[in-house]
């Protein structure tokens, strides 16, 4: 039935909870059976009121008395084992920062070690050209082999022995630091809309007024 009674659960309750409850339920069972048509019938409404919402004022009072000592217990656990957490995510950090230093620098040696043997091809070529100009000077025909660069293989995730995995995370993010600059270009594009800037970025846009847009490297392990 639509709009139908249904007790207050006293399941779990103790002695004093048990009786407050029936009290609740036989007021709110009065309560339903009030009919306002009247000033005096009005009265009685605005009493019925007052008095559920004193009822749920000492059932709040008691919700309180009883809940504070935990809330206390869990702050104090919480500020004990934080204090033991917090220290060693922050070392966790502090060593993944110096994998991502290490990797960022041996990805940086690879580059110039291309760099050098890109070069050093060049030259190669450059010599074999004019040695191949005097062969033709001399009818002679000089076959000299190119050098093949090679590529120095920089790895992208390290494996322990343990099972560890530690990758680098890339991922591009930006910041505002004009906030005009980048309501002038599309005012659409503010803070709140973040997610439409992250799907511009998604679609390669790597430059917008107002924004710096950016590649974030993390190490990750797990």
């Amino acid at each position: 039935m639509e709009n139908e009674l249904i007790p207050i659960p006293k399941t779990g309750l103790t002695a004093n909870e048990l009786t407050i409850a029936e009290m609740a339920d036989k007021a709110i069972l009065d309560s339903r059976e009030l009919v306002i048509y009247d000033n005096v019938s009005m009265e009685a409404g605005a009493s019925a009121a007052r008095s559920l919402k004193a009822v749920a004022k000492k059932v709040e009072e008691i919700r309180k008395a009883k809940v504070a000592p935990l809330n206390e217990q869990v702050k104090v656990i919480n500020f004990r084992l934080n204090n033991i957490i917090n220290p060693l995510e922050t070392a966790a950090k502090d060593v993944q920062d110096r994998m991502l230093s290490y990797t960022k620098e041996q990805e940086k040696i690879a580059r110039e070690e291309q760099a050098r043997r890109a070069a050093a091809e060049k030259e190669a070529q450059f010599a074999a050209m004019l040695a191949a100009k005097d062969a033709a000077d001399d009818e002679l025909v000089i076959d000299t082999p190119k050098a093949e660069p090679m590529a120095v293989a920089v790895p992208k995730i390290t494996r322990s022995v343990s099972g560890a995995v530690a990758s680098v995370r890339k991922a591009w993010k930006f910041e505002v630091i004009d906030i005009q600059a980048l309501a002038l270009h599309d005012p659409s594009l503010v803070m709140e809309k973040a997610p439409d800037i992250n799907a511009q970025i998604r679609q390669g846009v790597r430059e917008i007024p107002g924004l710096r847009i950016y590649l974030e490297e993390t190490m990750g392990v797990r």
